[in-house]
């Protein structure tokens, strides 16, 4: 699921001023309500609405304690995460469409012209540059020997800004809030982009350079990009959640691996040169640890990259050349669903590999949304001894209705890690630590579907007034308060 903030914009006029703002403007009132932020008035409706927004998320270098606080990591991984999906919606477009990397033999395909199928008309992109890096190949070619890294060059805010201004008229957004191509003489006020390119406007006054995005075998892997920015000093890991038939068979592989498979001494053959079974063997845990069988695969089975046994291992190797790079940042993981299960896992790994400890600044923190189970009692309880230990920090949302993070797997035993911000329609959130702490019939609804997906409705429940003073909480404060609960 894409991770979205603001999607949805009213047309009425704004009740407290009686005035109509535009879709930017709305982006602006919108993040404002949303995180606890002043809603801009009639008088502040100008040119500097948007960088004084900005400036006060991501350029505030010396307010230490704004950045710190719980609202600003939702707002930053929700903006990471449409930054992803923005850049690898606009790639693929001019992958398949550009006169000059298009292919006239992928046509589009219709469920009535399946079998005559029409060729796909190709025109001339401006500056193709700004988004093309490394086109994604067919399965099992590897595109560059001599690269770690999947793309050629960062992408920054800027270069999807221009290429959205420079393009425009070839693009619009569909009713599942998707970019996609269209063919027009001259730009379309009504096409739907106007967000589009007040978000990438707004995300360029940040600093953001996303400089990994591995999709390079999009329908057997998991996906994922690497965002640095350089405004807040933060290396951000996004985890894409299920959306191909591979993902959602990973999703419901929920028999137990236990640590000899990591080694691929049991019948999966998983293999990682950065954790022994002794890096897992942390305290004395109840239980061994043991791991949602589909989750572990995905991160720890072996992949046709040539350079890596895994994607654990990639992107272990990318993030030691990154913090090489950007010292001093700190590293946060986000993602939702099936990208909130990563989330945890990758974090978990991460923070338990004594090779990774050597090079990342710590603790490592994750921010996930409606995350599933992972592990056994065994991994929560390592889990939670990291966190003691200050090496490991988890902010767990989820939202009343949602029973993805209780689901009772055949297989028993599995339980939650992290601390648990959960939300509510029309009443406070609960926080507590750091187990499972909500029944599956406490979250049975007649909208688990809308409960599960981040809409506008779920980040309307998490703006909520009586939630402010966790928001505005830091991490280590929320850890601290709940500590107890342990």
């Amino acid at each position: 699921k894409k991770l979205k903030v603001c999607h949805n914009f009213s047309k009425s006029r704004h009740k407290e001023n009686n005035i109509r703002m535009s879709p930017s403007r709305k982006l602006d009132s919108q993040l404002a309500l949303a995180f606890g932020l002043k809603v801009p008035t009639k008088s502040m409706l100008d040119e500097n609405v948007s960088k004084s927004m900005v400036s006060q998320f991501f350029e505030d270098k010396h307010d230490q304690d704004k950045a710190a606080a719980v609202n600003f990591y939702v707002v930053t991984s929700t903006l990471y995460s449409q930054f992803m999906y923005l850049f690898s919606d606009i790639r693929n477009i001019v992958l398949k469409y550009d006169r000059k990397y298009g292919k006239t033999n992928n046509p589009d395909k219709k469920w009535y012209n399946i079998f005559t199928p029409s060729k796909v008309e190709l025109v001339d992109f401006i500056s193709t540059d700004l988004v093309y890096t490394q086109p994604p190949t067919g399965e099992g070619e590897f595109i560059d020997d001599n690269l770690n890294i999947f793309l050629r060059h960062p992408i920054t805010s800027e270069n999807l800004h221009t290429f959205l201004s420079l393009n425009r008229k070839y693009l619009k957004k569909d009713e599942r809030g998707n970019i996609v191509m269209t063919y027009k003489k001259e730009v379309d006020e009504e096409d739907g982009l106007d967000r589009i390119v007040y978000l990438s406007e707004l995300t360029k006054e940040s600093n953001i350079r996303l400089i990994e995005f591995d999709d390079q075998f999009t329908n057997s892997e998991l996906v994922y990009a690497i965002i640095v920015n350089e405004g807040n000093k933060r290396i951000n890991v996004v985890f894409r959640g299920s959306l191909t038939g591979q993902d959602w068979k990973q999703d419901f592989k929920y028999n137990y691996l236990d640590l000899c498979d990591l080694k691929g001494e049991g019948k999966a053959k998983f293999k990682t040169e950065y954790i022994t079974p002794e890096d897992m063997k942390l305290c004395s845990a109840s239980e061994t640890v043991k791991f949602h069988h589909g989750f572990v695969e995905y991160l720890f089975g072996e992949t046709p990259d040539p350079h890596h046994d895994s994607k654990f291992d990639k992107i272990a190797d990318t993030l030691q050349q990154v913090v090489e790079k950007y010292k001093g940042y700190e590293i946060v993981i986000t993602g939702h669903s099936l990208g909130g299960a990563l989330t945890q896992l990758l974090a978990f790994a991460l923070a338990s590999s004594k090779h990774c400890r050597s090079f990342l600044p710590v603790p490592i923190r994750a921010v996930s949304y409606a995350s599933p189970p992972v592990g056994n009692r065994g991994y929560q309880e390592q889990f939670r001894h990291l966190e003691e230990k200050g090496i490991l920090q988890h902010i767990r949302f989820t939202n009343q209705g949602d029973v993805v993070p209780v689901a009772p797997f055949p297989r028993r035993g599995y339980t939650q890690t992290g601390l648990n911000m959960h939300v509510f329609e029309n009443q406070q959130m609960h926080v507590e630590g750091f187990k499972n702490t909500k029944s599956f019939l406490s979250q049975v609804s007649f909208s688990p579907i809308k409960c599960h997906s981040l809409d506008r409705s779920y980040w309307e429940r998490i703006a909520l007034e009586s939630n402010q003073e966790y928001l505005k909480m830091s991490i280590e404060e929320l850890y601290e308060s709940n500590g107890r609960q342990a």
